[in-house]
């Protein structure tokens, strides 16, 4: 099972839930607890679109050619309970005001727009936004998706038939592949199984689930750490982690910029250069080792500048 590299670059939660008049009369909800019991008694399938229209045009394109028409969601409603956020009505509201941060959070929105499909107990198996190309042809892309997790409930089924490495070969194809730390936060434990029936790794499958786990962990760790401002701590648990999982590549580079971020908090100049220098020679192509690069450039120039300032004699 190939599966994409997992971002362990850590993010914060947004404080900005509302509903345009536009999507009410389309069919959507603005009330996630009332769709969710709602599937839950119906066997639907959860809808849930995320958007901030004022800040992006493109969450006002995609209600204008999608979310707004009548003729294109109300079909919809024959197999999915739909519920729409837009964050733009929260704007300088405090956490507690906010109806639609604790389901940011749960989904690990970050992004807008961001539609989450997920099943009658609401765990997602998809994540999808905007698509430009035909407003026609996103309902169809919905139940596109909705067809390949019904695939996946099969593979589901045939696993319950199956032992030892088998079962976990049919577990492995049938977890759904959502971005990030996601599908070890929704499906940790049928990875944890896996693990588990296969423990040599004969599946070929084993190592990556293990990362995936290991991501969500550290990732939790390290906001922890960082809401209580521990920053020499949460440098030792990324050493470490990169150390334990011998870590490669741009996910070695991802906990890297993760170190670096913490060695910037702590102005630790030395630190911070050692660690961007790092991060461009495992990679300076891709988008870390770019980042890195450009930020090395910048202080570096900035140093230069000092040190020219410095030797210039006093009036």
């Amino acid at each position: 099972m190939m599966r994409g590299t997992v971002s362990i670059l850590i993010a914060f939660g947004m404080l900005f839930s509302g509903l345009s008049a536009d999507g009410d009369s389309a069919g959507w909800g603005d009330d996630f607890e009332m769709a969710s019991s709602r599937a839950a008694k119906s066997g639907k399938d959860l809808l849930i679109c995320f958007t901030a229209k004022e800040a992006n045009a493109i969450c006002r394109q995609f209600e204008r050619e999608f979310l707004g028409r009548a003729d294109l969601v109300g079909p919809l409603r024959e197999t999915f309970e739909m519920v729409w956020f837009d964050v733009s009505s929260e704007s300088g509201k405090n956490d507690d005001e906010s109806t639609s941060l604790e389901l940011r959070r749960r989904y690990e929105v970050d992004a807008f727009p961001t539609v989450v499909l997920a099943d009658s107990q609401a765990i997602p198996y998809a994540y999808t936004g905007f698509r430009p190309g035909g407003t026609k042809s996103y309902p169809d892309h919905l139940i596109n998706l909705r067809q390949r997790h019904e695939s996946q409930l099969r593979l589901f089924k045939a696993a319950e038939r199956a032992k030892g490495v088998e079962r976990a070969r049919f577990l492995a194809k049938a977890i759904p592949e959502l971005g990030g730390q996601r599908s070890a936060k929704f499906y940790g434990d049928v990875m944890r199984e896996i693990v588990k029936l296969d423990p040599n790794d004969e599946s070929g499958v084993v190592q990556p689930l293990k990362l995936e786990l290991a991501d969500l962990e550290y990732v939790r760790k390290m906001q922890e750490l960082d809401k209580e401002v521990r920053w020499s701590e949460m440098v030792d648990l990324t050493n470490a982690y990169i150390e334990d999982y011998e870590l490669t590549g741009s996910r070695r580079q991802a906990a890297l910029m993760n170190r670096f971020d913490i060695h910037r908090r702590q102005a630790n100049l030395r630190a911070m250069l050692t660690t961007l220098a790092q991060v461009v020679e495992i990679n300076q192509y891709n988008h870390h080792g770019r980042q890195a690069k450009d930020i090395l450039k910048t202080m570096t120039d900035e140093l230069q500048m000092q040190q020219v300032l410095q030797s210039v004699p006093a009036p």
